[in-house]
């Protein structure tokens, strides 16, 4: 965390980071959620995202072999659950923060 972000308790419209300032906060707010994040939404949904993404795979009805591009994969759970039904899978993920 930069020493400018960090003596940051509030954001003001009027003072948003801009460009390398901003792209380092969007970066250091992800790095700070992520590590709660599967439990905080296991939690808050009752598990039903887990049962979302066995419906979703379900849905696809995709033949074994099969190759799934997961763009903005996140976690990557849908992509854990496809594999699990032999389906290739490949992840990307990339955070715009502009």
């Amino acid at each position: 965390m930069t020493a400018k972000t960090r003596k940051r308790d509030k954001w003001d419209r009027k003072d948003l980071p801009k460009g390398a300032e901003k792209v380092e906060a969007v970066r250091e707010m992800f790095d700070a959620i992520a590590p709660r994040y599967d439990f905080v939404n296991r939690l808050m949904t009752f598990r039903l995202d887990t049962r979302w993404r066995k419906r979703t795979v379900s849905a696809l009805n995709l033949p074994r072999g099969s190759r799934v591009l997961d763009l903005a994969s996140g976690t990557g759970d849908l992509c854990i659950e496809l594999k699990q039904t032999a389906i290739n899978q490949f992840r990307w993920t990339y955070h715009l923060a502009c």
